[in-house]
């Protein structure tokens, strides 16, 4: 089942064709219809229950280093196929919590994760389950925190999975640990380039939880990016985020406020039903060439202040949303450049 890929569309909009395309064959007569799909996202596991409810076949072809979600596909009725890399894909980057809830990156040796026995990962599942830690990274991270058992690699994934897989087997029982209680909020944040991956953290929460961590993924900060309804507003903007705020049923609508709306990023920083992994502020690099391209901007490599400025003699020429922010501004201009395209999503608004 051919759709664009996530270069060419956002990632939203690709999810949507997938669906959409699944329908179809679901409404058509048939007989030994069958879809295959390559993925890693366990959000589709309710769109293969809904196709083989169809009577539709379904294979998931899953990267060989994403075996996580295997389970959760067979478990929904699909057959599920490894796919071996044609190149080393090997994730040469750690990231790394330590005791005191801070984070570093470093550069590694590459790690290649062998394990090829998938109910060792239920089981393992069911130990932390017990304890109340439900998700990815985020249930190890929270309990290695919480049990002061020092510093864990919570990035590449299947890291974090082999430990968990080490540490239930060596284990007495669970009553030996304390149960969670919910007060936690981890993230990993994601950068396009994982040579330049930020730090993951571990905060308990406070009443500012939703400002901090839009802090750490620098959607807000002191200087040009004071305004935390727009980093807010860019924040949920973001494919990847949007995307887990619909799951967990928080995704800001019109009608929400600036509070509510910190409200449920709370609720979904706090959240154990998420693996943690938010995407950073988006880079400007598109919106600075469109700024030269226009006359705005001497050089692509001028310094921010120069390009906010230039941005809002853009915005208002163009009669764009007023906005005082940084990335308020080069999401504004983004929605403008990318207005007449069909696979773009409507982007989130709330009153500001």
């Amino acid at each position: 089942m051919p759709v664009a890929d996530r270069d060419r569309i956002s990632g939203e909009a690709v999810d949507e064709a997938i669906a959409t395309e699944v329908a179809c064959l679901c409404a058509q007569p048939r007989k030994n219809r069958c879809v295959a799909l390559l993925t890693g996202d366990v959000d589709f596991c309710s769109l293969v229950q809904h196709a083989r409810d169809c009577g539709l076949d379904t294979v998931i072809v899953v990267p060989k280093h994403a075996r996580g979600p295997i389970p959760k596909f067979k478990a929904a009725g699909a057959k599920v196929v490894v796919l071996n890399p044609v190149a080393d894909v090997s994730p040469r980057v750690r990231a790394v919590l330590h005791k005191n809830g801070e984070g570093t990156v470093q550069l590694a040796e590459p790690f290649e994760y062998s394990f090829d026995r998938d109910d060792k990962l239920e089981i393992t599942a069911d130990f932390f389950q017990e304890l109340r830690y439900f998700s990815d990274q985020a249930y190890l991270a929270k309990f290695w925190y919480a049990q002061k058992l020092g510093s864990l690699t919570v990035f590449p994934g299947q890291r974090t999975n082999l430990t968990a897989l080490k540490f239930t087997a060596a284990a007495d029982r669970v009553s030996a640990f304390t149960k969670y209680d919910g007060n936690l909020a981890f993230f990993l944040p994601v950068t396009a380039k994982v040579t330049k991956a930020m730090p993951a953290n571990l905060v308990a929460p406070m009443p500012e939880l939703s400002t901090q961590v839009l802090s750490k993924l620098q959607y807000l900060d002191s200087n040009l990016n004071a305004s935390l309804a727009e980093a807010m507003l860019t924040f949920v903007n973001v494919t990847d985020n949007k995307k887990t705020l619909r799951r967990l049923e928080v995704l800001p609508g019109p009608s929400d406020t600036v509070v509510e709306v910190e409200d449920k990023l709370r609720f979904a920083f706090l959240s154990n039903c998420s693996d943690g992994e938010w995407r950073a502020a988006p880079k400007d690099g598109e919106v600075r060439k469109l700024l030269s391209k226009h006359g705005l901007l001497i050089a692509e490599t001028a310094s921010d202040a120069q390009v906010l400025k230039s941005m809002q003699k853009f915005a208002r020429k163009h009669g764009l949303p007023s906005m005082q922010s940084y990335h308020g501004l080069v999401f504004r201009i983004m929605q403008f450049m990318y207005a007449s395209d069909p696979t773009r999503t409507q982007p989130v608004e709330f009153k500001s």
